[in-house]
C-alpha cells in the first residue's frame, strides 16, 4: 500500500545555535531517504523536514531504523514519523518524546509539534 509519510527531525539546540552540524546528516539523508522524485526536504533553523509522497508502508521499519541509528550517534535528536494512509481519516506515528521514550500512535487525532 503506498502513503505518505511527513518525517520531522529535531536537533538539539543550545541557545538557539545547533549543537550538531545538520549539513552533513542532510547530505546523509538524501542518500538513505531521498530516493524518489516524489520527495522532498526542507529546514527551519534546527528542525529538518522531510515529505515522501507515495511510498511503500514496507519501507517505514528502514526509515526508523535509520534514524534511530542517527539518533544514538547524535544525543538529544528527535524525530517524528507521521504517515497519512487514503484510508484513514487520521494518520499514524512514531515519536521521540522529550524524555527520549518512543511512542507509538495509531490514529494521532491531535497535531503534536517537536
Amino acid at each position: 500500500m503506498y502513503s505518505s509519510v511527513l518525517i520531522n527531525i529535531k536537533v538539539p539546540n543550545n541557545n538557539s545555535v545547533s549543537v550538531i552540524d545538520i549539513d552533513p546528516m542532510i547530505e546523509e539523508i538524501k542518500e538513505n531517504i531521498l530516493y524518489s522524485n516524489n520527495s522532498e526536504i526542507y529546514t527551519h533553523d534546527d528542525i529538518i523536514n522531510i515529505n515522501l509522497y507515495k511510498i511503500n508502508t514496507e519501507n517505514l521499519p528502514y526509515f526508523e531504523g535509520y534514524l534511530d541509528t542517527l539518533r544514538h550517534t547524535n544525543k538529544g535528536l528527535r524525530y517524528s514519523i507521521q504517515m497519512f494512509e487514503p484510508s484513514k481519516k487520521y494518520p499514524s506515528s512514531i515519536r521521540i518524546n522529550k524524555k527520549g521514550n518512543k511512542i507509538f500512535t495509531k490514529l494521532q487525532t491531535k497535531i503534536l509539534l517537536l
